[in-house]
């Protein structure tokens, strides 16, 4: 008795087929169907343990057949994403499940062209434009201890491009205890984000470091008493995608002023002067 095996259909003979004195059909095992079940390359094996040969009405009966099957192709199978329930479905319609050539996603092997791992890096992130500071004793409440390094290594960059940094202290070529390290860095705004991603990694050949120039104010030059600065005030609190229609231009607003409406908006000033000087507003609707 036979159980979970699907026979092929019974030839139809033809008209030719019936006056030619052969056996038919002409193999006794033969390439059905060939597809893909998910990833996987299938093909169907049809067996004819019976022939028939229409002018001699004799038949030809197989009780027993090996089969050799060579698979042609050179090529590995489709990595395939581990998939339980696929897996045991394929393990029931195929003969030889387990010896299939598939190759699931914990079997993945590295690339030979894979680039060699990054440098051990700090990852620093940067949400308001300005000078920062890190100290010797920062460093070590994150568990690295930068006393150990040559302090001329340490190198700062962002988006490839190298930040200048000036540690002072660092000519003893120690970054030790009371030394610190000072960085301009800049936020970002976008409407994905409002971080900024710094590195601090070691450099064989040295980081960039900043330069400095003499600036001692000239004893006869008049005192100032008195400095121009431009205050930016904005809140980002209403997005809206429509308007103004182009994707490089502002797209978050501190409020929302129709016609017809008035807004009340208190910011303040830091040491104004208070001689006879004027003051430039400006306000973008």
């Amino acid at each position: 008795m036979l159980s979970n095996i699907l026979l092929p259909p019974a030839p139809n003979f033809t008209a030719d087929m019936q006056a030619a004195d052969r056996f038919q059909p002409a193999n006794p095992v033969a390439i059905g169907m060939t597809g893909a079940i998910r990833e996987q390359q299938v093909a169907q094996i049809q067996f004819f343990g019976l022939q028939f040969n229409p002018v001699q009405k004799t038949v030809k009966l197989y009780t027993k057949m090996r089969v050799k099957i060579h698979f042609n192709s050179t090529t590995r199978s489709t990595v395939v994403e581990d998939s339980p329930a696929f897996d045991r479905m394929l393990q029931h319609l195929l003969l030889n499940d387990t010896s299939a050539n598939r190759l699931l996603r914990s079997t993945v092997t590295t690339r030979k062209d894979c680039p060699p791992p990054l440098p051990p890096a700090l990852k620093l992130t940067i949400d308001k434009t300005g000078v920062y500071a890190l100290s010797y004793d920062d460093f070590l409440a994150l568990g690295l201890d930068v006393s150990l390094l040559d302090s001329h290594m340490i190198h700062m960059s962002h988006q490839g491009e190298a930040v200048p940094i000036f540690i002072l202290g660092e000519e003893d070529g120690v970054f030790g205890p009371g030394d610190i390290m000072f960085f301009y860095a800049q936020a970002t705004e976008t409407l994905y984000t409002r971080s900024n991603i710094y590195w601090l990694s070691l450099k064989l050949e040295g980081g960039a470091r900043l330069n400095f120039r003499e600036a001692t104010p000239n004893v006869n030059d008049p005192s100032l008493t008195t400095f121009k600065q431009t205050v930016h005030f904005e809140e980002n609190h209403i997005y809206s995608p429509k308007w103004p229609n182009d994707l490089e231009k502002e797209h978050l607003f501190w409020f929302e002023l129709k016609g017809g409406e008035g807004r009340q908006k208190s910011f303040n000033l830091h040491h104004p002067s208070t001689g006879r000087n004027y003051a430039l507003f400006k306000f973008k609707l």
